[in-house]
């Protein structure tokens, strides 16, 4: 965990204080380094899950998507990637 921490806008439209980690994941083959905040969204994601079967696993920022020229397609439900 890193030292910082910001304040965020939570699902329910509030802002709240939340740490900062920085993580790798893997998106088709590639690894993605990045900070990210963490929260607790579980009343809301849960609450998406059960009325679309859509599971979430993260939220990325758009920050995120834009440093790492990430597209999304949302009429053809894709990712592009650079």
């Amino acid at each position: 965990m890193l030292e910082d921490k910001q304040k965020i806008m939570g699902i329910e439209g509030e802002y709240k204080e939340a740490p900062v980690i920085e993580a790798t994941f893997n998106f088709e083959g590639i690894d993605y380094t990045s900070t990210f905040s963490v929260f607790n969204g579980s009343d809301a994601i849960r609450q998406v899950q059960e009325e679309t079967g859509v599971q979430i696993h993260g939220i990325l920022s758009t920050d995120f998507l834009v440093k790492n020229k990430w597209i999304l397609d949302f009429d053809k439900l894709i990712i592009t990637t650079d």
